[in-house]
């Protein structure tokens, strides 16, 4: 199924009010998306267009020569007006070859339609067709928005929100969150694109964006899997990069709605796992909530901050007292040393540090533990605590 969100060209000469259109051309760009359309009768089309116009050719002030046809064609690509409607009859009778030949090269769609059209009633069937798609997804999106933000704590009231809007709860459900650091998502002011490839690559009807986030409701029937999803989320991580422009880009699969566990919930854990990045670093920008270790997923639920310290502090407080003091990079180093399994050559190349170094830092570092590390529990015992650590300051950071 596909979701629309914004019509295209070829949605357009789906209407009833088409039926005696015809494509002479740019048979390649009937997939255009259109945003709204412009009535054109001159020559200066350059200051009334802002892209992705179907763009309707009246002609009483358009020079009908060839040349200035084809310059029109040109300009047209060049603002992406999505497609040039024409009307045949009063001052247009035929199109010159070299104008559709342009049209075709560069894939602007050149359509015809008969004068004895009312241009208001083909204006008023497009606006019609556009409202329509972008009230389906405004209602999905607001529904989730609702159910996330709202106090109705009934379950059975939220899945039945959900149904309205148009989207079937699967064999297992769960809300994704989309988080960049970049500004340019809260700062579009065009959202509509990217909400259809979010609800088209998820599948789903059911998407908004709040600031730096998008939020979306998916699911999938397989029920031993969310392998699909997981690489849904990689073509949108993709995808944000290079057509949006959005290269910090991080996408998170909360845990799966039951009965037990609500809409809410799974956002909440959706959004704590994106936020993950910055306590448990991993190489890839897609993850599922299920694979974050527990000890994240409980700091993600502790309020008592205080607690959290003193945790760390009992662990690692002479660590991180000596790093203060002499700036010596022991905790980081400490980190590193976990994150490779505790090989020091490759802790060393990590941290871009000769080996002596590195073993110079170790020894240090297990004389304040009093330990090296060995112990399974010792072990177990400084990784966790250096969570905390990470995990309390980025909640300041975030204040």
């Amino acid at each position: 199924m596909i979701f629309l969100y914004y019509i295209t060209v070829k949605d357009i000469l789906d209407l009833d009010i088409a039926k005696d259109w015809k494509v002479l051309a740019g048979n390649g760009g009937l997939s255009k998306t259109v945003s709204w359309f412009y009535i054109c009768q001159d020559d200066e089309i350059t200051p009334w267009v802002q892209g992705r116009e179907l763009m309707i050719l009246y002609g009483s002030g358009v020079k009908r020569d060839t040349a200035n046809l084809v310059r029109i064609v040109d300009i047209c690509s060049e603002r992406q007006i999505s497609a040039i409607l024409v009307l045949i009859g009063h001052y247009f009778m035929e199109l010159p070859a070299e104008m559709l030949d342009e049209a075709d090269r560069l894939d602007v769609p050149v359509i015809t339609m008969p004068a004895s059209i009312p241009i208001g009633a083909v204006t008023k069937a497009v606006a019609y067709l556009l409202f329509s798609e972008r009230h389906y997804m405004r209602r999905g999106g607001e529904a989730l928005r609702d159910i996330i933000y709202g106090y109705d704590e009934d379950e059975r009231s939220h899945f039945n929100a959900i149904e309205r809007a148009g989207y079937k709860m699967r064999r297992r459900s769960f809300v994704a969150v989309m988080r960049t650091s970049d500004r340019a998502l809260s700062e579009m002011t065009d959202t509509q694109h990217i909400l259809t490839d979010v609800c088209n690559v998820l599948n789903t009807p059911i998407a908004y964006i709040q600031k730096n986030r998008i939020v979306a409701l998916t699911g999938t029937d397989d029920t031993d899997s969310v392998h699909s999803l997981m690489e849904a989320g990689e073509r949108l991580v993709s995808l944000a990069s290079e057509k949006y422009g959005l290269k910090n880009m991080y996408f998170a699969l909360g845990s799966q709605i039951t009965h037990k566990n609500t809409i809410k919930s799974s956002y909440r854990d959706a959004v704590n796992t994106v936020r993950a990045v910055d306590v448990y670093p991993i190489d890839r920008k897609c993850r599922n909530c299920a694979e974050l270790p527990a000890i994240i997923k409980m700091l993600f639920r502790t309020d008592d901050r205080d607690f959290i310290r003193s945790c760390y502090e009992q662990e690692l407080g002479g660590i991180i007292e000596y790093d203060r003091k002499h700036n010596a990079e022991l905790l980081i180093t400490l980190e590193r040393f976990f994150e490779e399994n505790c090989n020091a050559s490759r802790a060393a190349d990590k941290l871009y540090i000769h080996r002596n170094t590195m073993n110079n830092r170790l020894r240090l570092i297990f004389d304040i533990l009093g330990h090296n590390c060995s112990d399974p529990e010792k072990r177990f015992a400084a990784e966790n605590a250096i969570y905390c650590f990470k995990y309390l300051n980025m909640q300041e950071e975030q204040k």
